[in-house]
């Protein structure tokens, strides 16, 4: 059996990358119920800002996406308590990452993004994440990161070219 081949794309032209989010986020139901224009800000945020990842296969289908922030403690938690909504300054910089955005087509996909997100997680305090559920109820988590990512990036290194670990050198 041969195995998949996944690797991280993000592309340069900011309409490019809004037009393939776009188009991949109207068919899954999390997003595809939320409001446009909410969804149309924080795709160009993370275009113009390069926080955000599509993960293609072999065939060159576009299988996967991350969108991300990086914002300060207070604001994510802010965020969190559905406080506030996240605004393009709010989303430069900061010690937090808000994974916004991860689409991911099945299992094999979800793993080698976990392993390419693990990059942005270095050295910063705390991740969150919006999960929705099919029922439409949703959880927001607040996840610390601690010292293991660092070995988890370690132990991803020795990887072959075109797994998470060596595709993440290229696109960080």
């Amino acid at each position: 059996m041969t195995e998949r081949r996944l690797e991280l794309f993000v592309p340069a032209d900011l309409n490019m990358a809004v037009g393939i989010a776009a188009r991949l986020m109207m068919h899954h139901p999390a997003f595809s119920r939320q409001p446009f224009g909410v969804w149309a800000q924080t795709l160009e945020g993370q275009a113009k800002l390069r926080h955000h990842a599509f993960v293609m296969d072999d065939t060159r289908q576009v299988v996967g996406f991350v969108g991300y922030a990086l914002t300060t403690k207070a604001r994510a938690e802010a965020w969190r308590r559905g406080e506030t909504a996240l605004t393009y300054d709010e989303c430069r910089h900061g010690d937090c990452v808000v994974f916004q955005c991860w689409i991911a087509n099945d299992r094999f996909v979800h793993r080698f993004m976990v392993n390419a997100a693990r990059k942005i997680l270095v050295g910063r305090d705390t991740m969150y994440y919006k999960r929705v559920y099919r029922n439409g109820s949703a959880r927001i988590v607040a996840q610390p990161i601690n010292e293991f990512i660092e070995s988890h990036l370690a132990r991803a290194s020795g990887r072959r070219p075109g797994t998470a670990a060596s595709e993440l050198a290229r696109v960080a």
